[in-house]
């Protein structure tokens, strides 16, 4: 059985409080000391390090693979790259199983919801899509998901709270409980395919 989390960052991995920073030194020390203890708790790059480290419980309690699906894949557009990222921030398990990143319809598809559709493209791609052997959940804080993904594997954060320990209990339900296997390295297998764009707008895809 493999298990993946489509990860997203901003919502999930931070709290919108996480911002005050770029304009805490233009507020009142009244406002200051109401304000301080909803201000993140340490991380880096935006990270915060209570999130990480609930991602890394749910990680070692699940045994799943994370995919990134947040914007911040157009930064960091590689998985190796984000290794070193989730380490820093709290989670040294999660790091090492970051196996994928998803695409982007971009501007020009006509499918909504956006997320959705790219997680579920992805699945496609790479052999996972309505199998067995495969569960996966999504973390995110966005909600523009597929019906059927938000009945039985979305896990809804809200974005001024970050991931929570109710999350991390909805997710293990969802995925189940590791098992002593699950903790061995996967390397997705990618199928070709091709986008192509027709009548307009249309979007479809064929393998190659």
């Amino acid at each position: 059985m493999k298990k993946i989390i489509f990860l997203d960052v901003d919502g999930v991995l931070n709290g919108r409080p996480h911002f005050l920073e770029y304009w805490w030194w233009h507020l009142t020390k009244d406002i200051k000391k109401k304000l301080w203890p909803y201000l993140p708790t340490g991380g880096i790059n935006n990270m915060e390090f209570r999130y990480a480290r609930r991602l890394e419980q749910l990680v070692r309690r699940t045994g799943a693979f994370i995919v990134i699906s947040s914007t911040w894949r157009h930064t960091y557009p590689r998985p190796r790259q984000w290794g070193p990222l989730l380490e820093l921030a709290g989670a040294p398990m999660a790091a090492h199983r970051v196996v994928g990143i998803t695409g982007s319809l971009g501007a020009f598809h006509t499918f909504e919801p956006v997320r959705g559709n790219e997680i579920e493209l992805w699945l496609q791609d790479h052999g996972c899509y309505q199998k067995d052997d495969v569960k996966y959940i999504i973390l995110d804080d966005d909600s523009d998901m597929t019906e059927e993904q938000k009945e039985s594997h979305f896990v809804h954060v809200k974005g001024s709270m970050g991931l929570r320990r109710k999350h991390v209990k909805e997710a293990v339900g969802l995925l189940g409980k590791r098992e002593k296997d699950l903790l061995r390295s996967w390397q997705p297998e990618v199928i070709a395919r091709k986008a192509i764009f027709v009548e307009g707008d249309t979007y479809e895809v064929t393998d190659l």
